[in-house]
C-alpha cells in the first residue's frame, strides 16, 4: 500500500499483478489466509489499489490493459472482509529490501 509514485518499477509492476491475481482468487472463492497473515492484502481496497496502481503503470509507459472493476468478498468472514494491513510496516520492509524503492523515497518526498 506504499504511495506508486515511489514504487520502483519491478514492485509496481509486481502489486499490480498481485491484485489481479487476488481478484481470481476472490472470484473463485478460495480463501486469503496466507496474504492476510503476511500483511499482504486489504480485500476491501483491491479494485481501488488496482485502479491507482494502473495509473501509475500508465504514467510512466508501462503495458497495464488489464481491467477490474469489482471482486466478490462476501463469501469472506467479516474480520477478514475488513483487514487492514500495516502499512507503517510494510513501507519499511519495501525501503529495506529495496534499493531502487528507498532511492525513489528519497528523491520525492
Amino acid at each position: 500500500m506504499a504511495k506508486p509514485s515511489k514504487m520502483c518499477g519491478k514492485h509496481l509492476r509486481a502489486e499490480y499483478v498481485e491484485c489481479l491475481m487476488i481478484a481470481g482468487l476472490m472470484k473463485k472463492k478460495r480463501r486469503l489466509d496466507g496474504w492476510l497473515e503476511h500483511n499482504c492484502i486489504e480485500p476491501k481496497s483491491v479494485v481501488r489499489r488496482f485502479a491507482t496502481l494502473k495509473k501509475e503503470m500508465l504514467a510512466r509507459g508501462f503495458n497495464a490493459r488489464k481491467s477490474l472493476k469489482s471482486v466478490s468478498m462476501g463469501y469472506l468472514p467479516k474480520e477478514q472482509q475488513n483487514w487492514k494491513i500495516d502499512r507503517k510496516s510494510n513501507l519499511l520492509l519495501l525501503k529495506k529490501r529495496c534499493p531502487d524503492c528507498r532511492k525513489r523515497f528519497k528523491e520525492t518526498k
